[in-house]
């Protein structure tokens, strides 16, 4: 499979709310030795990027937003490990603190902001 290929395929899962395969595809990208970082941004954040903005048009349900969102949460963790490798070759930057209220909507952006923090 090709890294275009692998990236599309990483955005559909996200944008289908499909959490397994999200998981599946993200093994395969790091089996393949594509870039965590790329996989993140091009793949699993693109996917959720085309999911906010359907939702802002309300053309979608909040279900299918949260669905999504859990997709790239679970993609992401499995980048976890390759992404501090790559750490070890960067400087410090500091220290950031994020949150929300359980249960409260803005979870989603939050977590979504967290992610790309962490990449």
């Amino acid at each position: 499979m090709k890294e275009e290929e692998i990236l599309e395929k990483l955005s559909e899962a996200v944008k289908e709310g499909d959490s397994n395969r999200a998981v599946k595809l993200s093994e395969e990208a790091v089996r393949l030795g594509v870039d965590p970082l790329m996989a993140i941004e091009s793949g699993l954040a693109k996917g959720l990027r085309t999911i906010g903005e359907l939702f802002q048009k309300s053309e979608i349900f909040l279900t299918e937003m949260m669905m999504a969102t859990e997709a790239m949460k679970e993609g992401v963790k499995v980048f976890k490990p390759k992404l501090y490798e790559l750490r070890k070759e960067r400087k410090f930057a500091g220290k950031v603190v994020i949150g929300t209220v359980e249960g409260d909507i803005h979870d989603i952006g939050k977590s979504i902001v967290a992610a790309m923090l962490e990449a």
